[in-house]
């Protein structure tokens, strides 16, 4: 209940920035969804798929020796360390991470969001729920990609190339938007766009094709491949995604309305650029490695969290009431249907949803 809660608050809070459209009033309730959110997010316990490793993980560290040692990327670790050294509580190291994770991204969309509780409603079903709860890593080397976006409007190479050294220290799949300083401000045409996602979608099908007559087998003959064959192999992890559903539809949608409403958005030019290329890639990516489920939803999300800001600009730039609420109704339905689905996902470790306060416990919420 608390994460439809979360959805259907700020769904009406924007309702009632796009009614009555006063600016002032929109960033108050803005703050007030953040705090929300802030409350949820940093003090549940026991809440997310990633909590029972990344606790033995945060015991196990004790010094830079342990960090060497560990896997997991050392920007992380370092966090851990520094919060473990200051407070010796796994539960307030989550805190730590989820404040730095989310409140990164909240001073973006209050930057540049055309309506901040929108930008909170996409957030909650997209970052939220799958990364920010889910996978601390992931949702902290994002937080780095958000604050990337002033670097790149004001072509600033050296800030934006810190800022990916530090999101790859959190999780190295960030190098894929190395690439996005320099694509940003390329201008690309509607048509070239539709080709690309057409000629993506048509590589991932192929890919799925060949995956049945054995490509996996000679892949799993190198050993550099060993480590990805169980996002291809696993049942949860490597299972092809639905182009055509709920969410494919919202993608497809979305990037339509980014390209034939782009002239009418409230956001400079290159604020317009950088969201609209930005979501393209993400959907292209999303075509490329649609035979995984995990390689798809990774190599793609960078991109793809940018409708967190692209989203409000599409609604707010149209003059009709009317027709920015069906569009809001639209993105509000599908952050419901968006929240049932991963409400519903085998070990999503998001229910029982409790607190660190004593807990809320039951399925119900």
């Amino acid at each position: 209940m608390v994460y439809y809660g979360m959805v259907v608050s700020l769904a009406v809070a924007s309702a009632i920035i796009q009614i009555g459209g006063r600016r002032r009033r929109g960033w108050i309730l803005f703050w007030c969804g953040a705090v929300m959110i802030l409350g949820i997010g940093g003090s549940r316990f026991e809440v997310g798929a990633d909590w029972p490793s990344y606790e033995r993980l945060f015991e196990n560290v004790n010094g830079v020796d342990d960090i060497l040692a560990a896997r997991e990327e050392k920007g992380f670790l370092l966090l851990m360390l520094g919060s473990k050294r200051l407070v010796d509580s796994y539960s307030v190291f989550v805190l730590v991470a989820f404040a730095v994770a989310f409140l990164s991204k909240a001073a973006i969309v209050r930057r540049y969001s055309a309506d901040g509780c929108l930008s909170l409603m996409i957030y909650v079903y997209t970052v939220f729920m799958i990364y920010d709860t889910n996978g601390l890593r992931y949702g902290l080397a994002m937080s780095c990609v958000f604050l990337m976006i002033p670097y790149i409007l004001e072509r600033k190479l050296a800030g934006f190339l810190f800022l990916c050294v530090v999101a790859c220290g959190f999780h190295v799949s960030a190098v894929v938007v190395v690439p996005f300083y320099w694509l940003a401000r390329v201008r690309v045409s509607a048509r070239a766009i539709g080709a690309a996602v057409v000629g993506a979608l048509a590589v991932g099908l192929a890919f799925r094709a060949a995956m049945e007559v054995g490509v996996l087998q000679m892949l799993e003959r190198f050993a550099a491949f060993n480590h990805y064959m169980v996002y291809l192999r696993d049942v949860g992890l490597g299972r092809d995604l639905d182009i055509v559903s709920v969410a494919g539809l919202q993608r497809a949608v979305t990037l339509c309305l980014a390209l034939f409403v782009l002239r009418r958005m409230k956001a400079h030019d290159e604020l317009q650029r950088l969201l609209r290329n930005g979501y393209a890639i993400s959907v292209v990516l999303f075509g490329l490695f649609s035979f995984s489920g995990e390689f798809a939803t990774r190599m793609s999300f960078y991109y793809k969290a940018l409708e967190i800001l692209l989203v409000p600009e599409i609604v707010s730039s149209q003059r009709s009431a009317t027709v920015r609420v069906a569009l809001l109704l639209f993105y509000a339905v599908s952050a419901v249907v968006a929240v049932s689905r991963l409400l519903r996902l085998p070990d999503g470790g998001l229910l029982p949803y409790q607190t660190v306060f004593g807990g809320l416990g039951s399925r119900g919420w």
